[in-house]
């Protein structure tokens, strides 16, 4: 789901959550809630249409989103006899399990990105406490290596975040 459908289910679920309240409330014959719709269907007010029309646009969207084919992100190697699909969580999974072998490598988190030279491999690891420079260069050779020996894609870079070190174990 892309950011922008994120922001719209977010704001779909929000406005649909007070309509919700706000009709419970009414039926409970809440005097403000009631008093508020009197007003509205007076006035006709135009804020009324308009919120019923964004939730009405917000819910077709979600909807039809839905309803629509998900194309699986992949990385198309062209061949003399057709092409190869390797799925984006496959080189993810290649990366998380060359990253694991890796002396001190805790929690592993993996993204995928593609530049115009390859594939941009970014790791972020919770580590132990070794010598953290010579972790990194290992995490971004071990990964490397891996990703080119399996699927022959081009990797442009390994980006290697430290961001804590790993929790001891808790001694029993």
């Amino acid at each position: 789901m892309y950011p922008f459908d994120r922001w719209l289910v977010r704001v779909y679920g929000f406005l649909t959550a007070i309509g919700t309240l706000w009709i419970i409330l009414w039926l409970l014959q809440f005097s403000p809630v009631v008093q508020m719709n009197a007003y509205l269907v007076a006035q006709q007010t135009r804020w009324l249409w308009l919120g019923l029309a964004v939730i009405f646009v917000l819910s077709i969207r979600y909807l039809a989103f839905r309803l629509l084919p998900r194309k699986h992100h992949a990385f198309v190697k062209e061949m003399e006899g057709g092409h190869i699909r390797i799925g984006h969580q496959t080189v993810k999974e290649i990366a998380m399990r060359a990253t694991k072998q890796v002396r001190g490598a805790q929690r592993v988190q993996i993204k995928i990105d593609e530049s115009a030279q390859g594939l941009v491999v970014l790791v972020t690891v919770f580590a132990d406490p070794v010598d953290l420079n010579a972790m990194g260069e290992e995490i971004q050779r071990t990964v490397g290596n891996a990703i080119r020996e399996m699927t022959s894609l081009t990797i442009a870079a390994v980006h290697v975040s430290v961001i804590d070190l790993a929790p001891d174990p808790v001694q029993k």
